[in-house]
């Protein structure tokens, strides 16, 4: 039997100081039909299935529609089906037929969307895209992020298209129903928590970047929508869904604070890491720490190490090794001076470990501090560490 969603209305005003958004069952949990994706032949990839996903409806009751990719495997269909992610870009993005191949070259079934209601990009370097006819774009007449009714128009559409993403897996025969996640960016991030919060049939999610809490920063550029009815702290204490959080010290979109607040606010949050100066980019979904989630919680990898919260206790900080993953290998003391923001400079020192306990001492005129630790070495530009909270002194 499918479970219901859980939606916003069990929020009130006196959380917040706008109303939430919400969505009704049928919007989210509609059974979506598929369509064929005549005259867009263009776009068609290699060993890829794309055809146009059913949105929510209009006001008017008007279908709406997605360009979507869909590719199963090459490699038999493994007892009990295969694991299945829903890819969920971020802002200006689309839906790429390139990580749709490499997720299902790494074993899984994979689906995404544009839900900017555009047809896809063939290139990365994204020109200005066309609408795609009978979409929410093209029956709202267009869109403006900076335009409040076409940004909720966008979210309200773009977090329902991801809950029928997971309906439409499940109803796949290939695909195992208990191994279904939700892999977001940036903006697929702020939308993905909360379709995860309302769609408690996703098994994981790995959120890159995006978060809520705008209120909490002082200079990232989502503070400005931090009084807005999609402001995901009004949902994520629903998103019991097993997630894992990735970011960087200084994105210019998502600060800290906020990042931080949002993954304590999560009772699915399974571990978070601050990466010092990670870029913020379309590229998430080729970070190894974020492959190594996936792949552990689907049973093709050792599970990350975890770790205590930080203690502060005079000039010292410490945190305790709660599982070792592969064997902690290394830890790193980093901090910053100055006030919280995202032009914060950000600086590393080699942490002790002895037994399970991490510890360093705090350099003087440090004002923020966090610990991490690593129990694999990764190739390519980035390790991948698991996190502390930070501590502003």
């Amino acid at each position: 039997m499918m479970k219901e969603t859980l939606l916003a209305t069990t929020l009130t005003t006196a959380v917040c100081a706008a109303e939430p958004m919400q969505w009704t069952k049928e919007e989210l949990f509609a059974v979506p039909q598929t369509f064929a994706d005549t005259g867009l032949e263009k776009y068609r990839a290699e060993g890829v299935l794309s055809f146009l996903l059913e949105g929510p409806r209009t006001s008017d009751g008007k279908t709406t529609k997605a360009y979507a990719y869909y590719a199963l495997p090459s490699t038999p269909v493994p007892q009990g089906g295969f694991p299945a992610v829903v890819l969920f870009h971020g802002g200006g993005g689309t839906a790429f037929a390139n990580y749709v191949q490499k997720w299902r070259d790494r074993g899984y079934a994979v689906i995404t969307f544009d839900h900017y209601g555009q047809e896809p990009a063939t290139e990365v370097a994204r020109p200005k895209r066309p609408v795609l006819k009978d979409s929410w774009q093209d029956r709202s007449g267009g869109f403006s992020e900076g335009n409040d009714a076409q940004r909720h128009l966008w979210v309200h559409n773009g977090v329902a298209l991801a809950v029928r993403a997971n309906t439409f897996l499940r109803q796949q025969k290939e695909i195992n129903p208990d191994k279904i996640g939700l892999l977001g960016i940036s903006w697929g991030s702020v939308m993905g928590s909360i379709a995860c919060s309302l769609d408690r049939r996703f098994a994981f999610a790995a959120l890159c970047y995006g978060c809520g809490n705008w209120d909490r920063g002082a200079d990232g550029s989502f503070v400005k929508y931090a009084k807005d009815s999609f402001e995901p702290k009004y949902f994520v204490q629903n998103l019991t869904v097993p997630t894992f959080w990735f970011a960087g010290t200084n994105d210019e979109a998502f600060e800290i604070a906020q990042w931080q607040k949002t993954y304590q606010q999560a009772p699915g949050t399974q571990g978070a890491a601050l990466v010092v100066r990670l870029d913020h980019d379309h590229v998430g979904w080729d970070y190894a720490g974020l492959q190594r989630y996936v792949d552990a919680f689907c049973g093709k990898d050792r599970a990350h190490a975890r770790i205590s919260a930080l203690s502060v206790c005079g000039n010292r900080v410490r945190a305790t090794i709660l599982d070792p993953g592969e064997g902690v290998k290394r830890a790193e003391l980093n901090y910053a001076s100055g006030a919280p923001g995202v032009k914060r400079e950000w600086k590393t020192l080699p942490a002790e470990i002895h037994g399970d306990i991490v510890s360093a001492t705090i350099p003087s005129g440090a004002t923020a501090v966090y610990l991490n630790i690593f129990d694999r070495e990764y190739a390519g530009a980035w390790q991948w560490p698991v996190s502390t909270d930070v501590a502003e002194l």
